[in-house]
């Protein structure tokens, strides 16, 4: 993986649409996850119209929550090693981020709960441009900011460090 890249085991994303998109794409705007953990990162082939190395980054978390339900996040993220004129680093090219919420009681078979339910969303967006982003050897987070002309929707990622164990 890109050295930029290691010792992050952490993710958050927040996308903002600008004003005056459409009604389907406001209804992406601020959808966001905090806290997700990198499952893998698997290297891509170089055929994603990027003149550099590529990985897919996957993220994730489940937790229950108070009110007897399971809440699953799930954030893909395709990043690329390119340089500019005055900087190099990584950019974001795509992100896909899915969110479930469910009623545990839908988790058990034989279960005849007619309260149950799932709630689900998912979005998409591709043809993400943005400078290259460097940590310079920083400890701190690596923020990677990209937009997609079309749509005017913005993704930040963040991506953070373990924390050192308390001694």
């Amino acid at each position: 993986m890109f050295d930029i890249l290691n010792g992050f085991t952490t993710a958050s994303v927040d996308v903002t649409c600008a004003a005056g998109v459409d009604d389907c794409l406001k209804s992406c705007d601020g959808f966001s996850m905090k806290d997700l953990s990198l499952v893998r990162a698997t290297p891509l082939e170089q055929n994603i119209d990027s003149e550099g190395e590529a990985y897919s980054m996957r993220f994730t978390s489940s937790s229950p929550d108070e009110a007897q339900h399971i809440r699953e996040k799930l954030l893909d993220i395709v990043v690329v090693e390119k340089t500019s004129t005055d900087k190099s680093g990584i950019a974001l090219v795509s992100a896909s981020l899915h969110e479930i919420l469910t009623v545990e009681s839908m988790l058990y078979i034989g279960d005849e709960n007619t309260d149950a339910y799932a709630y689900e969303r998912e979005l998409y967006v591709s043809g993400l441009n943005g400078e290259p982003t460097s940590n310079s050897g920083g400890e701190g987070p690596l923020v990677i900011t990209a937009k997609n002309g079309a749509s005017g929707c913005t993704v930040k990622v963040t991506l953070n460090k373990a924390k050192a164990a308390a001694a």
